[in-house]
């Protein structure tokens, strides 16, 4: 028996990234001035006006004064961006979202408070999942205040969305839902980096949700081990202490999926690769066993069945002896290798690159691990479609799998 609630709101990630979409669409149409520079040979400003997002424009000249009170609060060239994350969820996406920028123009930072230096220049985005936090309220208010940008991505009802309305951009969530949403977070800062044009990010979100979709599709409880990738992850994660290891933005990917564990009640932490390469020898040293997988599933040295050497004995007492201790399972979520931002004037093919780790950094994982290139969504799109889409995906996974480690037989 799985726990429900946790892969109903996993299976909902596409929508509610779809959703900011279609918000950050209707902002573009109403906005004076152009969101894409032109090329000689390339589409007109106008006719990216309707594909920036990815999502068709059918936004009518009686857009909302909502909308345009929002549009007119985007500075022309924008002094820095501050994003306010009031969870832990929202903090690990919006910092793996900033590490897709390798080289922003302006200052990105992520912070618990809106510090006192933003003005009117400034891009907000505030992130929180409680329709009343004091911190994303007050932050709101003050952006009013001075005249900054900002975006919410808050419950859409109560007093933080009402701080919003009639001036920022409260984007909005499908009906019935509450809670964190990494796809959510991500969508909203990816969004807002690219409305100051930190981001070439046409089409982006679409893309992103229904690679989730597709995700969600094969992890669903009704598919079972063989083709089931979530299960395969959780499965051999089942009765182990884990340790989920990741790279730039991976890195944050792991920190949320060690979080997700840990709110099914798993001991679960994370470490950056190579840190966990290098003091793999004294995890071993302190476990009966060592199991190595990687983000595939696929099993290392070692058996993901296996017991300890104490359990094994038929003279073991859990009320006299020393408590067993649990096997290791060590998770590499694979990094962006090789990843960079396609300039915007640039050709369609240009700057393309694979959304997982290149070949000298799966020859130094292999030392350690069984790792394996892992690919979860369609690499022939651009190179931030695949990065975007990617830490989505396995964001999703490893938190569909977080249900499975802790499922029950019926």
């Amino acid at each position: 028996m799985y726990p429900r609630e946790t892969l109903v709101t996993v299976a909902q990630e596409g929508a509610r990234i779809r959703a900011v979409a279609r918000s950050l669409s209707d902002v573009m149409s109403v906005l004076d001035r152009p969101t894409i520079e032109s090329t000689p040979d390339g589409p007109s400003t106008e006719s990216l006006r309707s594909d920036f997002f990815g999502i068709a424009d059918d936004t009518t000249d009686d857009s909302s004064e909502d909308l345009r009170s929002f549009a007119k609060s985007i500075p022309d060239v924008a002094r820095g961006v501050v994003i306010v994350a009031c969870s832990d969820t929202a903090v690990h996406a919006a910092r793996a979202a900033v590490a897709l920028i390798p080289d922003p123009s302006v200052p990105i930072v992520v912070v618990d408070r809106l510090p006192r230096y933003v003005g009117a220049m400034d891009c907000v985005i505030v992130l929180t999942p409680d329709p009343a936090d004091r911190e994303a309220e007050e932050a709101v208010v003050r952006c009013r205040q001075v005249g900054a940008m900002v975006m919410v991505a808050a419950p859409t009802s109560g007093p933080v969305a009402e701080a919003g309305t009639g001036y920022g951009l409260v984007v909005p969530d499908i009906p019935g839902v509450t809670g964190d949403s990494w796809g959510r977070y991500i969508a909203t800062v990816t969004g807002g980096c690219g409305l100051v044009g930190q981001l070439p990010i046409q089409g982006v979100l679409d893309y992103t949700a229904d690679a989730v979709d597709r995700e969600m599709e094969a992890s669903g409880p009704e598919r079972d081990e063989s083709v089931n990738p979530a299960r395969q992850l959780g499965l051999r994660m089942k009765d182990h202490r884990v340790v989920i290891a990741g790279d730039g933005a991976t890195r944050h990917v792991a920190s949320f999926a060690a979080m997700r564990l840990l709110h099914h009640g798993i001991v679960a932490a994370t470490a950056d690769t190579a840190e966990l390469a290098r003091f793999y020898s004294d995890l071993h040293r302190g476990t009966s066993m060592d199991t190595a997988i990687d983000s595939s599933g696929e099993t290392g040295t070692g058996s993901g069945s296996a017991s300890s050497d104490v359990d094994k004995s038929i003279f073991y007492d859990p009320f006299l002896d020393a408590p067993a201790v649990q096997p290791l399972a060590a998770v590499v979520v694979p990094g962006l290798g090789g990843y960079s931002v396609r300039g915007r004037n640039e050709e369609p093919d240009a700057g393309m690159s694979r959304a997982y780790p290149s070949e000298q950094e799966l020859s130094r994982l292999e030392r350690y691990f069984d790792v394996r290139p892992v690919t979860v969504v369609d690499l022939t799109a651009s190179d931030l479609h695949s990065a975007v889409a990617y830490i989505c995906v396995l964001a999703a996974r490893c938190a569909a799998a977080a249900a499975y480690v802790v499922a029950q037989e019926d």
